[in-house]
C-alpha cells in the first residue's frame, strides 16, 4: 500500500501514489485530478499563444501565416535566455499532441466526475459500472457461487462475441462487488488493445445470474475507445520497450518545460518590475 514504515519494499508503490495523489488520498487524487485539468486547458492556451499575431493594416505582408507560424518550432542558440524561450515554445509544439493525451487522461483518471460528462456529450461515452445501482444493504452472501458465475459468464460473453463478430483469447478475473450485488467477469479480447489492461467486460447478477451490463474496450462507442487509447498511451501500454523508452524521455522534457517556464516567467517579471 506504499507505507515506508514498513521497509523500503515499498518504495515503488510509495512512488505511485506520489505520482497520481501526493500521498494525500483522496483529497491528493482531486487536486492532481484539478491540476490536470488545468493542463488540458494550458495546451490550447500556450499552442494560441505561439499562432502569429495578426499585421496591422500599414504592415500587412505577403508571407503565409504558416510561413509566419514557423519561427514559434524554431530553437535559437545564441543568447541563454532565448534558448530557453525558443526551447520552451518550440518543443511544447513538438510534442503538443503527446501533452494532451497525458493531461487528459489524467483528467480521467482522477477527476471522472469532469471527464466522463465532457466525453459522453462529445463522443459518446457510457461506463457500465456507474450504471449499476448500489444496494441498500451489502449482499454479502450471493446465491450464484463463483464457480456458477464464471460458467454463466463464460456462456454468455461467447454469445455476444458470435453477435459482435470479436475473438475471446482468455479469461482474465472473475471479482465478486457486494455494494452492488454483481459478478464482474473480464476476458482479453480481440475488442482490447493491450493484454494488460483487457476491458471486455460483463457484469452479472449475484443471484440470478441476468447479464446487467457489457462493456468492450472498443467498438462500442466513441469515447471508450478514445478513453481506452488515452489510458494504454498514458500507463505505456501499447507501443512495447521502444514508446516506454520514449515516455521516460517526454517525461524529462515535461519537467524542462515547467523549470524553463518558472524561469522565462520570473526573467519577464522582473524586467517588467525595473521597467
Amino acid at each position: 500500500d506504499g507505507n515506508l514504515s514498513q521497509g523500503s519494499i515499498n518504495a515503488m508503490p510509495f512512488s505511485y501514489r506520489l505520482h497520481y495523489s501526493l500521498a494525500l488520498g483522496r483529497v491528493g487524487v482531486i487536486l492532481m485530478g484539478i491540476v490536470a485539468l488545468l493542463w488540458t486547458v494550458d495546451c490550447f492556451v500556450g499552442a494560441y499563444l505561439t499562432t502569429p499575431r495578426r499585421p496591422r493594416a500599414e504592415a500587412r505582408t505577403s508571407r503565409s501565416w504558416w510561413v509566419r507560424w514557423k519561427p514559434a518550432w524554431l530553437i535559437k542558440t545564441t543568447q541563454l535566455f532565448s534558448f530557453a524561450f525558443t526551447w520552451h515554445r518550440a518543443s511544447g509544439l513538438w510534442l503538443w499532441g503527446l501533452l494532451l493525451v497525458f493531461a487528459w487522461s489524467a483528467v480521467g483518471l482522477n477527476l471522472s466526475e469532469v471527464y466522463n460528462p465532457l466525453m459522453r456529450a462529445t463522443l459518446g461515452y457510457e461506463d457500465a459500472y456507474e450504471k449499476l445501482e448500489v444496494l441498500d444493504e451489502p449482499r454479502l452472501d450471493p446465491e450464484l457461487s463463483y464457480i456458477d458465475a464464471r460458467t454463466i459468464g463464460r456462456d454468455r460473453l461467447n454469445t455476444l462475441a458470435a453477435e459482435g463478430e470479436f475473438e475471446i483469447f482468455r479469461e482474465h478475473t472473475l471479482s465478486y462487488d457486494s455494494a452492488r450485488g454483481v459478478y464482474r467477469y473480464r476476458v482479453y479480447s480481440s475488442r482490447d488493445i493491450s493484454s494488460r489492461y483487457p476491458n471486455t467486460t460483463l457484469f452479472l447478477d449475484g443471484d440470478s445470474g441476468e447479464l446487467l451490463q457489457f462493456e468492450t474496450a472498443t467498438g462500442q462507442f466513441a469515447g471508450n475507445t478514445v478513453t481506452t487509447w488515452l489510458f494504454a498511451l498514458h500507463f505505456g501500454a501499447v507501443g512495447g520497450r521502444l514508446y516506454q523508452s520514449a515516455v521516460s524521455v517526454f517525461g524529462l522534457v515535461v519537467c524542462g518545460l515547467g523549470v524553463s517556464g518558472v524561469w522565462i516567467w520570473w526573467r519577464k517579471r522582473r524586467k517588467r518590475r525595473c521597467a
